[in-house]
C-alpha cells in the first residue's frame, strides 16, 4: 500500500478501511472460488484499467445468517493438529 502498486484484497479485516478511496485496489469476496479468481484475473490482464474501476464488494461480510458459538476460539478455531 505504501508504494501505491495494485492490490486485490478479500472484504475481511481491515482492508476495506485502508482502502477507501484508493487507486488501483480492488476488494473481493473473501470466499470466492478459484474459478471466479481466474476470472478476475483474466479480466484484470485484459484490461487493467477496467479491472480496478469495477465495483468493489461491501468491505465487511455479511455475517447477519451466521450462528453464534460460545467458546468458538478454544473450541473451533485452535486444533490440536497445529
Amino acid at each position: 500500500l505504501q508504494y501505491g502498486l495494485p492490490v486485490v484484497v478479500p472484504n475481511i479485516g481491515a482492508f476495506g478501511e485502508r482502502l477507501i478511496g484508493r487507486k488501483f485496489s480492488r476488494i473481493i469476496n473473501w470466499d470466492i472460488s478459484f474459478q471466479r479468481m481466474s476470472e478476475l484475473w483474466r479480466q484484470a490482464i485484459a484490461d487493467f484499467d477496467g479491472f480496478f474501476q469495477q465495483q468493489n464488494v461491501d468491505p465487511m461480510p455479511d455475517v447477519s445468517s451466521e450462528t453464534r458459538v460460545d467458546h468458538f476460539y478454544q473450541d473451533y478455531y485452535i486444533r490440536d493438529s497445529w
